[in-house]
């Protein structure tokens, strides 16, 4: 998304810009196509269909559905304040030859040779500004009148167009659109409104192949023309993911071979075996398997614990293999989700001791203890040829314990790459290896793709023919091996051709073995521009911007259809591409000519990254490649408090920045920069050590981050790394989203969210540390549920803990929806959290304007003291008093919280009485029969002097006198403090202060029903 709505446009660009902005318009178009599909039949942009559209009236054409046709012309100026909409623009001859034309002759003859009834609409569409003679020449309408023109501008017109009637009759049939949006703002236009067909990913899609449709001929195929279903294709949001690391398994995901997992799920539940090693080649599916069957073992309530080693290529941080990580993750799991078994887990707890005891627990319940170990063979790879991390893990993993199933997952590598006692106890020929998909696998998975409208059959009338033979063809080159199914699929989807066996067969490259033969065929095929493409994107492990590769300061071989060659082995997020699988870098860095080539783009990069990177990449990725060239100042120096406090207020992930930070101190140690060194630990120390002891929510710091950051492209970063978010940040991710206007995708990222609490929440337990532990994840995701809208059909929560509840209300109140939080209290059964619910839609009405006291519903709150006073305002008479019980708790020592709600609570119940009662009548002092509380002796006086001031408030709002929130302080004014060195006394004058703060934002909350504005957000200021 634009920083700024201000086209700045350099003059070497000016060209590029001003096509980019036709396409734009072509796009805006096809957005109105997707709000009413009725109004087109096709669109074609840059038509060179002569039948369709002459010369001149080609930039974007589209037939309609009545058999008309309209065209539309683009005109784009980089600054139009010094470049006015004039006659003479119009006029102006380009070129100097006999058969020059200015703009207007060419428009002219154009429109000539069309048929005036097939004409639709014929418009001019430019961002340049009228002068004055333009401006009287339109005179408010979207013609330019031919009498209202100048004198010699009319005689020069009926000059150039054959005539004053020709001049006149052609003036009258095109459109003119000025003013229009220049390139940032048309395309932010374009972004706001295309989120409501897809998601940003989806729309960064369709600009990038919008281009495409611009610039070559016969795209889309087979003949140009751009179909709704082309386009829909392009958006639908329903595409592969990057075969994940994170445990999460990809929509649709179907198992290569069922007869193979049936088996090995038998294999796994009766236990014959204690050691189970799945096999099979890079990109066969072995993590997605693993992952699934995880999921499944899950489901049937198998406990189980996991590691993959695998080091993302997105992923910075450096630590995934050493042996206490994976120790301390392997124990870690089992504090949190096995806690009941017993297990020792911190201290000097020791694995092999802890798996022993978990795997006893579960075989009284007659279940095996599941221990996944995954990517052993990037060990090897990734350590310098050293597996000794391998054998110090899994000298504690094997042999198993009693009722233990270890299952590992491995390339077939060879044995020196593996630890010692998995080469001794599970032998090579015992190893199962993972089948490759299998014909009704593969035509599923077509069949998934077509049904989500990315992949469409060649022939309509033939589409279960070009299915069947298809997805034949494609098992029988892919030889099932699920990569290049995928692969295959996308170069399909990319071309736009559609499927059928004829189609398939024309997919490059040798698909039929390993994924290396298939690079090395595809390899041999590239340009080098293509080439130094695929070198960069192994190399540099971030999400690059498609335009970066047609970037000159990148590429000196640019093109734009370098990108599209190699397009089906990337996955594009809306942050950006990356290779689709890992497998792809091992190749591109294996090559001979790989550090050459880095050697000679690595100037180029960061040229790039200086001048025209995004300002995530820039802020994050300029000074350490910089650092490579050998100019490390900015690295060691840039890094400043004030520069992280900077991304930490714009949402840059604290592990990002952590790594940021180790490797400028590597680089000034190895300096012999000591200072500087020293330094930079400090900094990180502080960044590390300040978000777990200085900050009591860090997550609520980067929700707010993310909420309020000017940099939009770490969203997108968050968006597109959000498999490595925790539960609670990546319910905050879909909260901040929707509050940017993103409502579909934050939605999409707290339903995410919720799938994986109720997953890791399987066999957790809800007491003693595993409880809090749960708590601290539970409620921010509830919170962010009823924040989203969630739809309360599909909860009950009636059977929610009470901190639950009120966490889903606080994050309902904010959605502003009063309606919603009344279908929320039908669904609840309790008068007590009832009460929480009504109170919370008073002041949401109160907040909104909203007059609830006209709704059927509010009739039936009587649990609330809030609602009944608001009744009594509005005149309407109260049945009785809420009988809701004071908060449990509030006469122990350290009940803050219980305290100040029995205040808040005693406050408004005496109000409600006082308006409600007819007659004299006395008060009785604070109940003498109650034992007194031995800590907290001065509760009484509090609380008579709470219904003192209630009695004056009820009096003055029955008068109609509103009372706000500083109004309810003066009636407090004579509050003594009592001393400090009686902390007793000091802390329940504390509570009750606090119980002002609310009972002053609710005085002001009733007093909307006479005239007070209400104050923001009641949560807001109860957090302060």
């Amino acid at each position: 998304m634009p920083h700024t709505l201000h086209d700045n446009v350099k003059n070497t660009a000016t060209i590029p810009v001003g096509f980019d902005y036709q396409t734009l318009h072509g796009v805006r178009l096809l957005c109105e196509w997707l709000d009413s599909p009725d109004r087109y039949i096709r669109f074609c942009f840059e038509c060179t269909d002569r039948d369709s559209a002459p010369p001149s009236l080609d930039d974007i054409v589209a037939e309609r559905v009545d058999g008309r046709w309209d065209y539309w012309q683009i005109k784009y100026t980089p600054n139009p304040g010094n470049n006015s909409f004039t006659w003479e623009w119009l006029l102006h001859v380009q070129g100097k030859t006999v058969r020059a034309r200015s703009d207007i002759r060419k428009w002219f003859d154009a429109l000539k040779g069309i048929d005036g009834a097939a004409l639709g609409t014929a418009r001019l569409i430019t961002n340049r500004v009228p002068d004055r003679e333009i401006e009287a020449g339109l005179g408010g309408s979207e013609h330019l009148d031919f009498y209202k023109a100048p004198k010699d501008v009319q005689e020069r017109l009926a000059e150039v167009l054959d005539g004053r009637e020709p001049a006149v009759r052609f003036l009258s049939r095109l459109q003119i659109t000025h003013s229009d949006k220049g390139y940032l703002r048309l395309r932010n236009t374009i972004e706001n409104d295309l989120h409501r067909h897809t998601d940003a990913t989806g729309i960064e899609r369709l600009l990038n192949r919008a281009r495409d449709w611009t610039w070559f001929e016969d795209q889309p195929p087979p003949d140009g023309w751009i179909t709704l279903d082309a386009v829909r294709s392009v958006i639908s949001t329903r595409r592969p993911q990057p075969i994940p690391q994170d445990f999460t398994i990809p929509d649709g995901y179907r198992v290569p071979d069922r007869v193979f997992h049936d088996k090995f799920l038998t294999a796994v539940m009766d236990g014959v075996d204690s050691i189970i090693t799945l096999t099979g080649p890079p990109g066969r599916g072995k993590s997605t398997y693993l992952s699934y069957l995880c999921e499944v073992l899950r489901s049937k309530d198998i406990p189980l614990i996991r590691h993959h080693y695998f080091l993302s290529s997105t992923d910075r941080t450096h630590d995934r293999l050493s042996p206490y990580v994976v120790h301390d993750s392997l124990l870690g799991q089992i504090g949190r989700f096995h806690y009941q078994t017993g297990a020792k887990t911190k201290g000097d707890a020791v694995l092999g001791e802890a798996l022993a005891t978990c795997a006893a627990y579960y075989k009284k319940e007659g279940k095996p203890f599941v221990v996944v170990m995954d990517g052993l063979d990037h060990v090897w790879r990734e350590n310098a040829s050293d597996k000794e991390p391998l054998d110090d893990v899994f000298g504690q993993l094997i042999p198993t314990a009693d009722n233990m199933m270890l299952i590992v997952g491995t390339q077939p590598v060879a044995d020196a790459q593996l630890p010692d006692r998995l080469v001794i106890h599970s032998p090579r020929p015992a190893w199962k290896e993972l089948p490759p998909m299998s014909a009704v696998a593969v035509m599923g998975y077509l069949e998934k793709e077509i049904g989500y409208g990315r992949l469409k059959p060649q022939n309509d009338h033939h589409a279960r023919e070009n299915l069947a033979e298809g997805a034949h063809e494609l098992h029988r080159i892919t030889q099932g091996h699920p990569l290049h199914v995928i692969y295959a699929t996308e170069y399909l989807i990319n071309s736009g051709e559609g499927l059928s066996e004829w189609i398939v067969q024309q997919i490059p490259g040798d698909l039929g073995q390993d994924a290396s033969t298939y690079y090395e065929s595809l390899w041999l095929r590239l340009t080098f521009a293509q080439r130094d493409i695929l070198v960069l994107l192994a190399e540099f492990s971030f999400h690059w911007p498609s335009n970066a590769f047609t970037s000159s300061a990148l590429l000196l071989n640019i093109g734009p259809g370098n990108l599209w060659a190699v397009e089906h082995l990337l996955h594009r997020t809306a942050a950006g591409m990356m290779p689709f699988h890992d497998s792809l870098v091992v190749f591109v860095k294996g090559k001979t000519e790989f550090q050459e080539r880095m050697k000679a783009l690595t100037p180029n990069v960061a040229r790039w990254l200086e001048t025209e990177a995004p300002a995530r990449l820039r802020n994050l990725w300029l000074w350490p490649v910089q650092a490579r060239l050998g100019k490390s100042d900015g690295l060691i120096l840039g890094l400043t408090r004030d520069w992280i406090l900077d991304r930490l207020i714009d949402g840059y992930p604290i592990d990002t920045l952590t790594a940021l930070l180790t490797e400028a101190e590597e680089i000034a140690f190895n300096l012999r920069r000591y200072a500087d060194a020293y330094r930079l630990r400090h900094l990180k120390t502080r960044l590390l050590n300040g978000m777990d002891f200085q900050i009591s929510d860090a997550t609520r710091l980067k929700v707010c981050s993310w909420k309020l950051t000017q940099d939009t492209s770490v969203l997108d970063e968050a968006v597109s790394v959000q498999g490595r978010l925790s539960v609670v940040e990546l319910a905050g991710l879909g909260v901040s989203l929707q509050n940017r206007g993103f409502k579909e995708t934050g939605a999409d990222c707290a339903e995410k969210a919720l799938r994986r609490h109720q997953g890791n929440s399987r066999f957790a337990i809800k007491r003693h540390g595993g409880y809090q532990d749960w708590l601290s994840e539970v409620l921010p995701l509830v919170r962010a549920l009823g924040t989203l809208g969630f739809d309360i059909g599909k909860f009950n929560p009636d059977a929610w803990r009470l901190e639950m509840l009120e966490s889903f209300v606080a994050g309902a109140s904010s959605g502003m929806d009063v309606g919603y939080l009344i279908a929320l209290r039908e669904k609840i059964t309790s008068p007590s959290r009832r009460k929480i619910i009504e109170d919370a839609a008073i002041r949401v009405a109160a907040l909104t304007g909203a007059q609830i006291h006209h709704w059927t519903e509010f009739r039936g709150f009587t649990n609330s003291s809030i609602a009944g006073c608001w009744l009594r305002l509005v005149g309407v008479p109260v049945d009785g008093i809420p009988h809701t019980p004071f908060p449990a708790g509030w006469r122990d020592s350290a009940a803050s919280e219980p305290l100040a709600g029995l205040a808040h609570e005693w406050f408004f119940k005496t109000i409600l009485v006082k308006l409600a009662a007819e007659g004299e009548f006395s008060w009785v002092p604070y109940p003498p029969s109650l034992p007194e509380n031995r800590y907290r002796t001065e509760i009484p006086d509090y609380l008579n002097a709470m219904t003192d001031r209630a009695e004056q408030i009820a009096a003055l709002w029955s008068q109609g006198k509103p009372v706000g929130f500083a109004d309810l302080y003066t009636l407090f004014v004579d509050l003594k403090s009592p001393t400090w060195s009686n902390y007793d006394k000091y802390s329940t004058y504390q509570d009750f202060c606090r119980a002002l703060n609310r009972i002053a934002l609710d005085c002001q909350t009733v007093s909307t029903m006479l005239g007070v504005p209400a104050l923001g957000s009641f949560n807001f200021v109860k957090r302060l």
